[in-house]
């Protein structure tokens, strides 16, 4: 599953709307698969998954999906404005 990079779309949540890394959402998907091994061998200590998603945090790299901003104006109205997500 975790080969082909479009089939990683089937376990992301829906609701992040394209909005995360790609790079590091494959690098966490992969940690989880390790983690979720039947066999106890293959699993990582724990020292090594904090290892692998503490850089992660501050992780740069391009969102998959467009940037979507919605400002609540002062008389409660909400507006919505699109643009193109930029590298962060």
């Amino acid at each position: 599953m975790l080969r082909d990079q479009k089939k990683l779309h089937r376990i992301i949540d829906r609701r992040l709307e394209g909005q995360f890394p790609m790079k590091g959402a494959l690098k966490v998907a992969m940690l989880a698969f390790k983690c979720l091994s039947h066999h106890p061998n293959p699993r990582p200590y724990m020292s090594d998954v904090v290892k692998v998603l503490e850089p992660l945090q501050d992780f740069d790299d391009v969102f998959t999906g467009p940037f979507v901003y919605v400002a609540v104006s002062e008389n409660g109205d909400k507006d919505q404005i699109s643009t193109p997500q930029q590298n962060r």
